[in-house]
């Protein structure tokens, strides 16, 4: 599920946004990697004391939100994003090692995690033993907070901050939100790195549109958003992003909308979309790697419906600016 930097990234960005951070700081090495090379996140949430990394962290497919019998955070009422319990895991798809420090009240424990040793574990000692690490473990009298080390990374290609940058934000809804900033090696993440509504040269409210924003009356399914038309055509920069919780649950979607009726439209047309209906207490239609809307579901066949019709109307609008256009020229 997890093979490359940036959504390995996110996961542990929307750990943070769980833990209620309000900023994330993450720093990427530029140069080409080593094996001494780090990728470092630190937030400064709640953190964790030794007892809450054991019940919670260390746990293996705990759902929090059944456990704590609530879909929101304690303090900041955050919609929760966490649900499986593997998103820890993540950064197993592309490195070896892990270092978990957190803090709380004063109090820092540091762990160290590693893949291979996972692997071999004997059976015969129960269940893996992380390593803590004593020199970073004690009275501290740093924020409360949580970093985790990345090591080990597999890969020898340098990685591009920009990218990573530029990914999140469109991965995440909320790393623009004034309460929870997000760093890439100390720049901010921010609305210029997402698609812009701006540079459309005509956009629409979802609640503007004759197919309005329900997908499901009796259900309560609705969404909200925005979708628009675009100057300049791409064939890969093209089509709507789902978002569920504040997380991207599916890039570039066409609906899978299949026509040949207009499609040079197809290539102008941008979007967001929420859908906070595809995960909530009773079922998460959200595919496990978090990129895609599980569509052979009735929410996700719903909502397919609802997404081609949106998209027929506006190809025969951009078809109807296209005229427009061409006969005033």
């Amino acid at each position: 599920m997890y093979t490359r930097i940036a959504p390995v990234i996110g996961e542990l960005v929307s750990n943070s946004w769980d833990a209620e951070a309000e900023k994330v700081e993450i720093t990427i090495p530029e140069t080409s990697i080593t094996p001494d090379t780090e990728i470092v996140v630190r937030d400064y949430g709640n953190g964790m004391n030794p007892n809450e990394i054991n019940d919670a962290y260390l746990q293996i497919g705990r759902n929090c939100r059944v456990e704590l019998g609530r879909e929101v955070t304690k303090n900041k009422k955050r919609d929760i994003m966490g649900r499986k319990g593997i998103g820890k895991l993540a950064a197993f798809g592309v490195a070896n090692e892990v270092e978990l420090r957190s803090i709380k009240n004063g109090e820092a424990v540091c762990i160290k995690l590693n893949f291979n040793d996972m692997k071999t574990w004997p059976k015969e000692k129960g269940d893996y033993q992380p390593v803590v690490v004593d020199s970073r473990t004690g009275k501290t009298s740093e924020e409360n907070g949580t970093e985790l080390r990345i090591r080990q990374i597999q890969r020898s290609t340098p990685i591009v901050s920009e990218i990573v940058r530029k990914e999140l934000a469109r991965r995440f809804i909320i790393v623009t939100k004034k309460d929870f900033e997000v760093y890439v090696n100390g720049t901010k993440i921010t609305k210029a790195d997402r698609r812009l509504r701006e540079d459309c040269k005509k956009s629409w409210e979802i609640n503007d549109l004759p197919m309005g924003n329900i997908i499901s009356q009796s259900a309560g399914w609705q969404v909200d958003g925005w979708i628009g038309v675009t100057s300049k055509t791409s064939q890969t920069e093209r089509g709507l992003d789902i978002f569920v919780r504040g997380k991207a649950a599916g890039s570039n979607t066409m609906f899978n909308l299949k026509t040949t009726t207009t499609q040079f439209a197809r290539s102008y047309v941008v979007g967001e979309i929420t859908a906070n209906f595809l995960d909530t207490q009773k079922g998460d239609f959200v595919g496990t790697g978090r990129s895609s809307v599980q569509w052979e579901t009735l929410p996700g066949e719903a909502l397919e419906k609802w997404g081609q019709e949106v998209l027929k109307y506006i190809f025969a609008e951009w078809l109807k600016m296209q005229k427009k256009k061409k006969k005033t020229k």
